[in-house]
């Protein structure tokens, strides 16, 4: 059966894989054609933007060990697709210079971290000691990669009608609708601190569920 919670998380990582495709798409073509960057140092660029999913252990982490009243997923949601919004949104100012350019798409690409790290602790968390494991994790890899796939095809198609600024508005939509589902529909579970180690005083501990798995 599936549920609230469920069926938020599927919306959720479905808009993720648009977003991430058409991204790619939109900044690809900016780096080529706005700010002539070489193919050698377009790179670099990547790199820099993209640094925060080789270490999604940090956010993992950090979720895991700091919660807000109990709560340990919904809040780093709808902060981190918040912020996505934001920046997305600054990213549709006319004439950034280069560095501001790709500052920002690097603070926007470590806000969808964020809430993709989360998103994938709910799933961890939802099937861990279910029966139907295997098949929750093969539906939210399924709708993942349709909403790619979304992305990877309608980017070349509607490019020519509203180029990166649309693009940028799009995404900035699409992490706006997150942090709404994020916060009015997705439903969290309340965790009580539990005491896993004296090094942190009395009284005080952490539960730590997810980041071994990045």
């Amino acid at each position: 059966m599936i549920t609230q919670r469920t069926l938020s998380l599927f919306i959720l990582y479905f808009f993720l894989g648009v977003q991430a495709n058409i991204y790619d798409f939109a900044v690809r073509l900016d780096l080529q054609n706005v700010y002539m960057v070489p193919l050698s140092t377009m790179q670099n660029y990547y790199v820099i933007i993209s640094i925060i999913w080789y270490f999604k252990w940090i956010p993992a982490i950090t979720s895991d060990l700091v919660g807000f009243r109990g709560y340990h997923r919904k809040p780093y949601m709808v902060i981190a697709n918040t912020a996505a919004f934001v920046f997305s949104m600054c990213l549709t100012i006319p004439h950034l210079p280069l560095s501001s350019y790709i500052a920002l798409l690097t603070l926007t690409s470590i806000s969808i971290c964020v809430a993709d790290v989360n998103y994938d602790a709910c799933m961890v968390e939802d099937v861990r000691g279910s029966n139907g494991k295997q098949t929750m994790l093969t539906r939210i890899q399924l709708v993942r990669a349709f909403g790619g796939l979304v992305g990877n095809v309608t980017g070349p198609l509607v490019w020519p009608y509203i180029d990166s600024y649309g693009v940028f508005e799009v995404s900035a939509f699409i992490s706006g609708f997150a942090a709404l589902i994020s916060a009015i529909v997705f439903i969290d579970y309340k965790r009580e601190e539990n005491v896993v180690s004296n090094a942190f005083g009395p009284g005080k501990g952490y539960d730590i569920q997810v980041w071994l798995l990045f």
